[in-house]
């Protein structure tokens, strides 16, 4: 609700940029706009307009819904919360709170939005929003105004005066109170969430922000930057409960209502003066032991009613927040004096005294008459009784008198015609009140139900239209004397929840279609009409696609019709499915049963809907029985389109498909008899010629070729007798008519065989499992397979490798003690790949993972054109002829104490799964040697400097893994940064790391952040690692396997920390320092990741 506060300027421009101290953002008018007026982005159907302000946590953009046709703000989450899908989730359901909040001194948060489609018309925007495809964009109801913190700026000293305060902190209590009745509590009350609009001269519309996101998103940065939780608020305004982690309520915000209030009036918060030194034990102390000073300007009733507000314990302060903000204001106004009814009465005593006597004695009796009708008149509008004030005002019209009526003179005996307009004035208002009284009733019954309404298709901006409308008609009742105003607006509350009831009962009905959609979808999808009734299950596909567009606009009519034609599609989509499943069930029988006779017909099946050649034997040789069935299975195939008469054809031919084969098979085995008989004497008579032409291994081949076609018309002999009972088959006949000559032929053919072998010459075939593998004989290299021709009886070896390296090479030794043709398999056996994982146990339950780094070469140093490079990163060829292992993360403070008991590191209370740091070269070395006494193979190591750069890089060449261009939400860097440096420092990023927390200025778990394409993680930043090498200078030309100097002061440590800015921890950054040294205290810190030989 409005009211009016006093003279105040109306604020323009741009939007205030609150302080860096946590979400703060103002939603006002800003001036980050293009020339031309055209978007600066879009994101979906979001058009990105212009940059409303920021704070420590992103910028805020206004934006235009190109759908719903209204302006939102827009901002995206930090890279902290954003890329943690625990934290995320976290958000999600904090979310889910807040965006059923509506009131009009709410901003509301209106969605979580997946982005899909984005793109930029500027740069900078892109760096500012940091919203890519996949990412989620916060939409907010967009606020126009200031925020609090600048609009008390107008006022001398940025002092409030206490009327206008209280103004302001009454808006801000009805929004808490309504927020708590929903069981959310905002968690960080402050100026810069607070937006004043000024409407007009003398009124100002409060809205809140960020209900309950602001402290949710810091609580989850504080988790994922420390490995875990974290107070949330705004230090100043939080309650003694935040600071030390306890349960909060309503009466938290209450507390910091209170300091904010007690902030606008002294122009300072509490306990100032503490909160100016920074240091959290002074803070805290304050917050929990102080009492904050009485302040001048408030009479002794408001102090106390302030210091109750900012009482240590919940249950001292008050029970609501509106309930604070009423004892202040009674606490203001108690001492004012009153001008009492007794001082009306006796002012009006003197007028009459001064009437002559006489005219007084004469009209005493009038007088008298009149002021009782006036009196019961003015009761019973008291009473509310208008039937009985109405009859006694008119009377007092027709018998007159002299009486004062509502402060009028008595005219010439006579009642005062104004008199009487004025009581039948009262008569009206009084029964307007009553109407309106009345109205209001039923609107507020009519409103309550209707925002108990789903906000969805078009609802939202209409209940927003309501609540306005709402606001509006309440703000005119309450003032008083306005019921005519406040009686319109009533009904147009009504009329609005009629329209909304009715569009309300059409959703309903859609919805309910909706649902018999959904179920028909489901029978049908359970009956398999997404395959087998592709189209009409498409059709019901369509028709749920268009009704749920028509739903989403609001034509609910028009969308419970297409769910209606969704729901009957996807019937007659279950319908057909059955159908096709029941042909497709026939056809399986039919296909199955078919293919039991191959051991019978030598190959008699169906193949993709054609049946074999040894059918179409069957189909030249069989009878009336076999045709019938071939009929019918025509009749099946043909019958797809039509699945019902495709089953009952399939079933027909399956039940006489067993008499048709008996009597089909033995004409067929005749033919496929004699077609066998032709092509093995074909097959002996060239024998015989190869033989006469000394072509040995043709004749082997056609002797073999003959060996093979009376074997297997042995077996469908076999098979025949099976199925005959051992009646005499075709191919015993063939045996009589043609004398014997079948055995003959074969035993000719196996002489001729073995003559062959007798004068053939070894060949060897070569091939293996590796698909570009190449076969060197000494003299010369080929892909395999390949055929070689051997000397007989001598040995012969064959080199086979992978130009690819990804199969280790052989060698296949071999003696020519055969004759013809022989083929060799080689089953080669594969090469490690990057980023296979091993792991080591160290006992007691800790692990050590390693990663594969394969053998390669890269350029290892800088280029002259990379930024941040130094003089010692000259670019040289590397070659490492040898792969070896690498820790997949930081050795952990767990790890090294598993090993060496002691835990030497400075930030134990990070965690035992930090990395482990302030450890010199030396006792990296001391770790080693007993890591390599304990695990049995040992090789452990610190890897060499060339070895570190290399798996870093992971075959890339830009300045960082993922790129030339630093991102801070990729590793732990530039962790640094205090209260004083983050305001005067211009990059957006460094934002990110302050005030997370008492955690400030450390190391974090190791695995935060992603890995590089070997699946190494921290390489950049966190702690810096030692290696193997004496700091030098590096070699000009390409050099392999290199070790470092041989002798130097210092010893390479590589990657940079959480301390070094950007440029320090390049892939090509190089640090040294002294075996023994160790550097803690303000500056780096180092630890170290172990190599291992494989």
């Amino acid at each position: 609700m409005e009211r009016s506060i006093g003279s105040m300027k109306t604020m323009g421009g741009a939007g205030d940029r609150p302080p860096d101290n946590g979400m703060d953002i103002s939603l006002g008018s800003a001036d980050t706009l293009r020339p031309d007026g055209a978007p600066l982005g879009r994101i979906d159907q979001y058009e990105l307009v212009r940059e409303l302000g920021g704070g420590g946590f992103g910028v805020v953009y206004l934006a235009r819904d190109t759908v719903a046709g209204v302006d939102v703000a827009v901002k995206g989450l930090p890279p902290l919360v954003k890329n943690n899908a625990e934290e995320m989730e976290r958000i999600r359901k904090n979310f889910a709170l807040v965006a059923k909040l509506h009131h009009p001194n709410i901003a509301a948060a209106l969605v979580l939005h997946p982005a899909k489609e984005v793109s930029y018309a500027d740069e900078r925007v892109r760096q500012a929003l940091r919203v890519l495809s996949g990412d989620t964009l916060l939409v907010m109801t967009y606020a126009p105004g200031v925020t609090l913190s600048k609009w008390r700026k107008q006022f001398s000293d940025g002092k409030v005066p206490v009327p206008q305060a209280l103004e302001v902190c009454r808006q801000i209590a009805v929004a808490l109170d309504y927020a708590h009745r929903e069981r959310v509590v905002h968690r960080d009350v402050k100026p810069s969430n607070v937006m004043i609009e000024t409407r007009g001269r003398w009124s100002v519309r409060v809205r809140v922000l960020d209900f309950g996101l602001a402290a949710e998103i810091r609580s989850s940065m504080s988790r994922v930057s420390q490995g875990k939780g974290a107070t949330s608020g705004t230090r100043p305004y939080m309650a003694p409960e935040q600071w030390a982690g306890r349960r909060q309520d309503g009466r938290t915000d209450q507390y910091a209502l209170a300091a904010l209030f007690y902030e606008l009036v002294s122009g300072a918060v509490p306990f100032a003066s503490a909160f100016d030194t920074g240091d959290p034990v002074i803070m805290i102390n304050a917050a929990e032991n102080k009492q904050p000073e009485p302040l001048a300007v408030l009479s002794k009733a408001q102090n106390a009613a302030l210091l109750r507000g900012l009482a240590k314990e919940p249950g001292e302060r008050f029970s609501t927040c509106g309930t604070f903000v009423v004892a202040l204001e009674r606490a203001a106004t108690g001492g004012k004096r009153r001008i009492t009814r007794m001082a009306l009465m006796v002012a009006a005593l003197v007028a009459v005294s001064a009437l002559s006597i006489q005219s007084y004695r004469v009209r005493q009796a009038q007088e008298r008459a009149a002021a009782k009708l006036q009196q019961t008149a003015e009761a019973a509008l008291d009473a509310g009784d208008l039937e009985s004030a109405q009859t006694k005002i008119a009377e007092l019209e027709r018998v007159g008198g002299l009486k004062h009526i509502g402060g009028l003179k008595h005219i010439g005996g006579r009642v005062s015609p104004r008199a009487v307009e004025e009581l039948q004035r009262r008569y009206e208002d009084k029964a307007g009140e009553c109407e309106t009284d009345q109205r209001y009733k039923e609107a507020l019954d009519a409103w309550q139900k209707a925002r108990t309404l789903e906000r969805g298709q078009g609802f939202g901006a209409r209940l927003d239209v309501l609540d306005e409308t709402w606001r509006k008609a309440e703000e005119a009742r309450l003032q008083g004397g306005n019921w005519r105003q406040a009686l319109s607006g009533y009904d147009a509350v009504l009329k609005a929840c009629e329209t909304l009831e009715k569009n309300e009962a059409l959703r309903e009905a859609a919805k309910t279609q909706r649902e018999e959609s959904e179920k028909a979808k489901q029978a049908a999808e359970q009956a398999g009409s997404a395959s087998d009734a592709k189209e009409l299950f498409s059709t019901g596909g369509r028709a749920s696609s268009r009704a749920a567009g028509l739903f989403e606009k609001g034509g609910f009519d028009e969308a419970g019709k297409a769910w209606r034609e969704a729901a009957d599609a996807y019937a007659a989509a279950k319908t057909r499915a059955v159908a096709v499943q029941a042909y497709a069930s026939a056809k399986a029988a039919f296909e199955a049963e078919f293919a039991k006779s191959e051991p019978i017909t030598g190959g008699l099946k169906n193949t993709g809907g054609r049946v074999s050649p040894r059918a179409d034997l069957l189909d030249a040789h069989g009878g009336e029985k076999w045709a019938e069935v071939r009929r019918l299975q025509k009749l099946g195939e043909d019958s797809a389109d039509d699945p019902v008469a495709g089953e009952k054809a399939y079933r027909e031919a399956l039940a006489a498909l067993p008499g048709a084969l008996d009597e089909a098979c033995a004409a067929e085995q005749a033919a496929a008899e004699k077609e066998r008989q032709v092509k093995a004497a074909a097959a002996l008579a060239a024998a015989r010629a190869a033989k006469a032409t000394g072509q040995w291994q043709r004749c082997h081949d056609k002797a073999d070729e003959v060996l093979a076609l009376e074997t297997e018309g042995q077996a469908d002999q076999t098979t025949a007798d099976e199925r005959t009972g051992g009646r005499a088959s075709p191919r015993a006949a063939s045996e009589e008519m043609t004398g014997g000559r079948v055995s003959s032929r074969a035993a000719e053919a196996d002489a001729l065989k073995r003559e062959a072998e007798e004068n053939l010459v070894p060949k060897l075939e070569v091939a293996c499992n590796a698909p570009r593998a190449r076969i060197s004989d000494g003299q010369r290299e080929i892909d395999a397979p390949h055929t070689f021709t051997l000397t007989p009886g001598s040995k012969h070896r064959f080199n086979l490798s992978d130009p690819t390296k990804r199969y280790k090479p052989a060698t296949l030794e071999i003696t020519a003690d055969w004759k013809g043709l022989k083929t060799y398999w080689v089953e080669l056996e594969k090469e490690r790949q990057p980023g296979e994982v091993l792991t080591v146990s160290l006992g007691g339950g800790v692990d050590l993972d390693l990663v594969w780094c394969p053998p390669g070469r890269f350029l290892m140093g800088s280029p002259f054109s990379e930024v941040g490079r130094r003089d010692d990163e000259t670019q040289h060829r590397v070659t490492l002829t040898k792969g070896f292992w690498l820790g997949k993360y930081e050795v952990t403070q767990k790890q090294w104490q598993a090993v060496m008991v002691r835990n030497p590191s400075r930030f134990k209370n990070v965690g035992e799964d930090a990395p482990v740091e302030s450890v010199t070269w030396n006792e990296c070395r001391v770790f080693v040697q007993k890591l390599n006494e304990r695990i049995p193979g040992g090789g452990f190591r610190l890897p060499t400097e060339a070895e570190w750069e290399y798996a870093c890089r992971a075959e890339t060449t830009t300045t960082y893994f993922w790129g030339d261009t630093f991102d801070l939400g990729r590793c732990n860097v530039e962790n640094h940064v205090d209260r004083k440096h983050a305001k005067s420092n211009k990059d957006k990023n460094v934002a990110t790391f302050r005030w997370l927390g008492l955690l400030m200025n450390s190391t974090m778990v190791v695995g935060k952040f992603s890995p590089n394409a070997w699946g190494l993680h921290d390489m950049h930043g966190n702690v810096g690692e030692w290696c193997q090498d004496w700091y030098g200078t590096y070699p000009s030309g390409s050099v392999t396997d290199p070790s470092g100097s041989g002798s130097g002061d210092f010893r390479v440590y590589r990657g940079g920390c959480w301390l070094n800015d950007a440029g320090d921890c390049r892939s090509a950054t190089r640090r040294g320092d002294f075996p023994n040294g160790r550097r803690d205290g303000s500056r780096v810190v180092v630890g170290l990741r172990l190599a291992r030989d494989p």
